[in-house]
Order: structure tokens, then sequence, then C-alpha cells
């Protein structure tokens, strides 16, 4: 069974308790729903210890409004409510149709690995090189890493499966001398030391002239899925490095491989 991101719901329940306080459950309404929205673009409810900003994007604010449309839901099936709610949510931006996924070009990559030092290095190339999320690399372990098969279970062992999958991947040659640094390092189950490199990355970026819209670890992925489409790589490939199915890619990256196929048809 899929489930939601616990951190992501620990954060819509606190920014949701945050704005509506003593309202009762069957008391929330569009009207209301429509000023929780507006309160979160304005930045008056939201933020967190991480991060310093409050303004939540429209998808943030749709997710967050889903997490109490499911629990009224959950408090009618079991009658702690008489009524369902209705509220009012963002329209869904859909990446691909509605914007470009953002990326990091060549050169780019090649600066933020020349300035990375150490295990931030690591990161970035291993972020890159598998196309995983933040934490799926942040929290990799030894277990998880098959020397004699060559390959990586992302998916950690006993870890609930969320909407956001974890694929095996390859090991591929350029992703051994990462490894290696990491796995000759220490002998602790988990590979990196740092647990989290979300300031570390965007500090990296912005050092080397990034944009701050684009310091952000998950750029990564969208890069190596980018860069691949743009190299001649198949959707269907693309798709199982990342542990999606081909019709998301071809709706996120897609134009990267039309471009490359317009290019063969030029030729």
């Amino acid at each position: 069974m899929k489930v939601a991101d616990p951190t992501r719901q620990r954060d819509a329940i606190r920014h949701l308790k945050e704005f509506f306080r003593d309202t009762l459950l069957e008391q929330v309404n569009i009207a209301k729903s429509e000023g929780y929205a507006q309160a979160r673009y304005d930045g008056l409810v939201g933020g967190g210890t991480r991060r310093k900003s409050k303004v939540g994007a429209p998808g943030t604010v749709r997710r967050e409004l889903n997490t109490l449309v499911a629990a009224a839901n959950h408090a009618l099936k079991r009658e702690r409510i008489s009524k369902p709610i209705f509220v009012e949510l963002p329209p869904e931006k859909r990446m691909g149709e509605d914007d470009e996924a953002p990326y990091f070009t060549q050169q780019e990559l090649d600066s933020l690995i020349a300035a990375a030092t150490g295990e931030l290095k690591w990161f970035v190339q291993l972020c890159y090189l598998t196309g995983a999320r933040r934490r799926s690399i942040e929290n990799l372990t030894r277990a998880q890493v098959r020397w004699p098969q060559k390959r990586i279970i992302l998916q950690q062992p006993g870890k609930r499966t969320t909407k956001k999958r974890q694929p095996i991947v390859p090991i591929l040659k350029s992703m051994e001398e990462p490894l290696r640094e990491l796995w000759d390092a220490g002998g602790d189950p988990r590979l990196f030391t740092c647990s989290d490199f979300y300031r570390p990355f965007k500090a990296l970026c912005i050092d080397v002239g990034i944009d701050e819209g684009r310091a952000h670890a998950h750029v990564l992925r969208h890069t190596r899925a980018t860069h691949l489409l743009q190299d001649g790589k198949t959707l269907y490939d693309v798709a199982r490095l990342l542990g999606d199915t081909v019709r998301t890619v071809e709706l996120v990256y897609g134009h990267h491989s039309h471009e490359h196929l317009a290019g063969n048809l030029e030729g």
C-alpha cells in the first residue's frame, strides 16, 4: 500500500492547526479553505526550522488541503462528524504541461562537482548518476550497496513504500569512485556521516552562481533525466532509472527527447 510522505504530513498538520486553531472539522467550508490558501500564499502561516520562508506554493497548499479532506473523510467513516466537508483546491500544476522541469547545464553540473569537497562531492555525483531523491542518497547504507550484483537497492529494508518510488539502480563505472570513497571512509552502516545535505548543497549552488530557485538537490534528478534524453537515451530507460512510469517521463521531460528526434531527422 502506498502512503504519503510522513514528513510532509507532519508539516501539513502543523500548518493546518496553526490556521484553523479551534475551528471544528465540520465547520470547514470553501470560504475557510480559500482563507487558508491565501494565508499560505501571504506567508502568514507555514515555515519551519529549516525553511525560513512561510510562503506556500499552490501545489503545497493543494496537498495540505487534501490532507485535511482525508482526515475529514476518515472522521466521517468513523461517525465522528455527520457530514463531509468541501474545500476549494488550488489548480493542480503539471510539470511538463504548465512548466519545464528545472535542470543544470553540463557546465553548471561540472562547476558544482569541481567546487564541492569531501562528502558533498560524492553526494552530488551519486544524486546525479542514480537520478535518486536527496533522502534516498543521504540515508544510503552499506546493506543497500550490492557490489557482487553491481546494483544499489534504494528502498531501505522495512521502510514503507510511498508514492515516491525507490528503484534498484545499476552501479555504473562512473559511480564506483564516489561509492568506494564512502565505503572505505568508515565502518558505520550509513555511508554518509552528514544526515542532511539541504543547506550544504544550497550554499554550494549559490557559491557557483546558480540561482536560488534551482538551488535544490532534486534538480540533480531532473538534470540526470534531461541529460540522458538529450543524449538520445530512450524514455523507457530513463523511466527505469528514475522509478517513474514512461508516461510521467514523457510528460515531464519528453520535449528533450523530441528535440533529439528533430536533430536526427534534420541531420
